[in-house]
């Protein structure tokens, strides 16, 4: 039975009602693309490739020219995902951008059209705006050995500035 592609893994569990059926979810359907798509996404690590997608005419890129439904031609995103190194900063350092742009379109051009998605939307760090409800969060309670644990954003107070943290009042007090 093939894998289910991660765009399939994704969608169904954004459709889960509450987070905790859908950290279950994803663990039942950790592929090593779902498990490296949410790590390169919520976690600390610097795409070396253009932000967007490229605004080329529709013959110099077609992103399903590699992929035929129905054919298995053994680019499957869980394999692919090995490559992610070469397009992170000191993946590769002496790559040069020209190559590693036209790696990054052969990968897209192989895959699946909904699996490349994915990547993009990965690459620029928004796939949450892509599945809404998958956050990081819940990629932390899913797989919580490979991402960083998500960190309180500072609060504002009614004036627009960040109000003090519980340390520095303590500090306060002890003076």
């Amino acid at each position: 039975m093939a894998a289910k592609m991660t765009s399939e893994i994704f969608s169904v569990a954004n459709g889960i009602s509450s987070d905790e059926e859908r950290v279950n979810y994803l663990r039942q359907n950790a592929t090593k693309a779902v498990k490296e798509i949410l790590r390169y996404n919520f976690n600390d690590i610097k795409f070396v490739l253009p932000e967007g997608r490229p605004d080329l005419k529709k013959d110099e890129f077609n992103p399903q020219r590699g992929f035929i439904e129905g054919v298995d031609d053994g680019a499957t995103l869980n394999y692919e995902m090995r490559k992610m190194y070469l397009f992170i900063e000191g993946g590769h350092p002496t790559l040069t951008n020209l190559k590693r742009e036209s790696l990054w379109h052969e990968l897209i051009n192989s895959l699946h059209p909904a699996e490349a998605d994915d990547l993009w939307h990965m690459k620029d760090k928004k796939l949450q705006e892509k599945y809404d409800k998958i956050t990081h969060l819940v990629a932390y309670n899913s797989f919580p050995e490979g991402l960083q644990q998500p960190q309180p954003k500072p609060k504002r107070d009614n004036q627009g500035r960040f109000s003090k943290s519980e340390k520095s009042k303590k500090k306060k007090a002890k003076k």
